[in-house]
């Protein structure tokens, strides 16, 4: 469940390229790809944070709305605190 959010744009795109250069195939067509993989992740939405809930968006087709989707409510709850508690994980680490 990866979105990008508008401000979020050029410095995404770029990272997509950057890894799309480093594979043979798709090094012609890097741009190309990644504005596609770009135009399919981007949001028009903003992420926010629910208490009890975590990290939600109301973009319409996100399944992190659990506004329009309460039968997601749970498994955003659970993705959340598990993304937390990888990222706590990853911050100990530096």
């Amino acid at each position: 469940m990866t979105a990008i959010e508008r401000e979020q744009r050029d410095h995404a795109k770029q990272i997509i390229y950057n890894h799309l250069k480093t594979v043979p195939q798709f090094e012609q067509s890097a741009e190309y790809i990644s504005k596609c993989i770009l135009n399919g992740l981007l949001i028009d939405e903003v992420f926010f944070e629910l208490d009890e809930v975590g990290t939600v968006n109301n973009q319409n087709h996100s399944v992190r709305n659990i506004r329009k989707y309460p039968r997601y409510k749970e498994n955003i709850i659970e993705l959340n605190k598990i993304l937390k508690k990888n990222c706590n994980k990853k911050l100990g680490s530096l």
